[in-house]
């Protein structure tokens, strides 16, 4: 079919199988450099479907949020002064 121009909102399609992850990477960058746009290119099969992003990303990132909120807020008191946590400071106040 080489040659033959393509119906107009008719996109190009090609298809192939990798031995490997590795090597369907190593494709897809070869693509990318040659000026093929990465949201044209599409992985099918099981071990792509594992390496998606998760459909609901709403588990892992509270996996991740709790004990970074915990982190946080232990950081901003560890950074406050005993002065300001015991309510034994000095006010200054300027006339």
């Amino acid at each position: 079919m080489e040659g033959q121009p393509r119906a107009p909102g008719v996109t190009a399609a090609v298809a192939t199988s990798f031995p490997s992850m590795k090597s369907a990477r190593v494709a897809i960058e070869a693509l990318e450099h040659a000026g093929i746009d990465g949201d044209e290119i599409e992985l099918l099969g099981r071990p792509a479907d594992a390496a998606r992003a998760p459909s609901d990303p709403q588990d892992p990132d509270r996996r991740m949020a709790l004990p970074l909120v915990w982190r946080v807020a232990l950081g901003a008191l560890a950074v406050r002064s005993p002065s300001s946590v015991s309510g034994s400071g000095r006010r200054w106040e300027c006339s």
